[in-house]
């Protein structure tokens, strides 16, 4: 390890973060550095070790003995840091199931599950559709948009507010909500004026989601709010604080990271106009379509677990309490197992990605967010069938480990 830590080009520490300019530009060339430097690297500057190769952060992912749990992390370490911070944290008690471990993630998991079903998700297709030329009923006839405000942003919101059964005259302050806890509660280095403002943002949502879930218990209605209050699973039940932390977790997955799937994966098949004409050509290639969006520049870049014993990891012995970061951008763009990386390929055969994460933690959202992508993508090219992008600087958001627009101007 001496001998990494010893190369001061190696980018480490803030230089793998929205701080440093030159990963914001192009986060993936410097992951291509890290992962060929070495199985493992660490980063002292973070306390953390850093693995990027796609086999190494596939058994990582899929490694049960594993924890998420920050509570669980060794001080001075990276997911430390997030203790009593995170964006999925219910600020008064609990983490919410996205930092939590088995037992108590299994339960949870397995009662979501109940009611956030495939039947769920397939039964809201229609509509989703509609949602998305509603929204492009409004920029009809306009020479240029942004499109991140004008749909990307909108739209999963409406849709898992509506699956929620929340009041759509209520959607504009939901986005706001979740945007702001997700800006402070996933970023360690967040300003004081950020914190305050996701502060202000859980206890508003906290305040509302008990209202909704107090009245739905009174009054049950055909929505995923009842159907989590009713979901059972060998007698267990969700009580009413886990229901509340479940929403929001759903909102901020539904909202945040499907968002920037739509705005990175446009980005990308709008800068290439034969990728586009591919597309428009052959409509099958959808599907691949939408799976080498979240390949080449997936909503997350990085993800993280923590040791819970002495063990090896990617060939490096290490202690319990250990941090360690997986690129998942990293991995995507790994030569062993992709040909040509680097370019943006809707026809590439056999995509396999870890943008959903992997193992028990695998993205429960996966199936609603392809089918926002896979219908958003289609309805946008069947709309303006002479879409493109303008001339732009593109500016990105700052949040470590996601990996999204703050805009994105496209002319029709």
């Amino acid at each position: 390890m001496t001998e990494q830590q010893a190369k001061p080009a190696l980018p480490i520490g803030m230089k793998l973060s929205p701080m440093n300019p030159d990963y914001q530009k192009d986060p993936f060339s410097l992951l291509d550095e890290v992962r060929e430097e070495a199985r493992i690297v660490r980063d002292d500057f973070l306390g953390r070790y850093i693995v990027s190769r796609f086999e190494d952060v596939q058994q990582i992912l899929n490694d049960r003995d594993l924890a998420v749990d920050p509570r669980k992390a060794a001080e001075g370490t990276f997911n430390q840091m997030f203790r009593q911070r995170s964006s999925g944290a219910d600020r008064e008690g609990e983490p919410s199931m996205l930092f939590l471990d088995p037992p108590d993630h299994t339960r949870l998991r397995s009662l979501v599950s109940k009611a956030f079903t495939p039947r769920s998700i397939e039964k809201m297709r229609g509509r989703i559709e509609e949602i998305a030329n509603e929204l492009l009923n409004k920029v009809e006839g306009q020479a240029s948009f942004d499109l991140m405000t004008a749909f990307c942003q909108p739209y999963p919101t409406i849709v898992i507010a509506e699956m929620l059964g929340v009041d759509p005259r209520d959607q504009a302050d939901f986005k706001r909500w979740t945007d702001d806890g997700v800006a402070a509660g996933f970023d360690p280095f967040a300003s004081e004026e950020k914190k305050q403002k996701a502060e202000t943002a859980f206890r508003q949502l906290r305040a509302y989601l008990e209202a909704a879930v107090a009245e739905r218990r009174a009054n049950p209605k055909d929505d995923l709010i009842t159907a989590l209050i009713h979901a059972e699973d060998e007698g267990s039940f969700f009580n009413d604080e886990e229901v509340v932390s479940m929403i929001s977790l759903l909102l901020a997955a539904g909202n945040v990271t499907t968002t920037d799937l739509l705005g990175n994966g446009m980005k990308n098949l709008l800068g290439n106009p034969d990728q586009v004409q591919k597309l428009r050509d052959d409509p099958s290639l959808l599907e691949n379509t939408v799976e080498e969006m979240l390949r080449f520049e997936g909503p997350v870049t990085f993800s993280g677990r923590i040791t819970v014993d002495d063990r090896e990891i990617a060939g490096c012995p290490m202690h319990a309490g250990q941090s360690v970061t997986v690129a998942l951008g990293g991995a995507n763009y790994d030569p062993r197992l992709h040909k040509d990386p680097h370019t943006f390929d809707i026809t590439r055969e056999d995509i396999d990605h870890l943008a959903f994460g992997g193992g028990r933690r695998y993205c429960l959202g996966a199936p609603l967010a392809r089918l926002e992508a896979q219908t958003g993508v289609r309805t946008l090219l069947e709309r303006f069938p002479n879409l493109r992008l303008a001339q732009q600087d593109l500016v990105w958001k700052t949040v470590p480990g996601f990996r999204g627009l703050e805009r994105l101007i496209v002319e029709v």
